[in-house]
């Protein structure tokens, strides 16, 4: 994801935005670990949801049509 952030992302600051997502997807994927080993499935799922909510907001930043079209 980083280097597709830096390659396919030309505005600054939609670039800004990816590396963050990027970087708290990492988290989020470090801190399943906890959940998974408890065998935790209704925080794990918490993960989930962040973590598919930090992918969508990434996938729409590489959009480059605007809304209004």
């Amino acid at each position: 994801m980083k280097s597709f952030a830096k390659t396919s992302i030309f505005d600054p600051e939609k670039k800004k935005k990816a590396e963050e997502d990027v970087k708290l997807l990492q988290k989020l994927a470090q801190a399943g670990d906890t959940p998974v080993s408890k065998e935790d499935a209704e925080a794990y799922a918490v993960i989930l949801k962040k973590s598919y909510d930090v992918l969508e907001n990434f996938f729409d930043l590489l959009k480059d049509v605007p809304d209004e079209l």
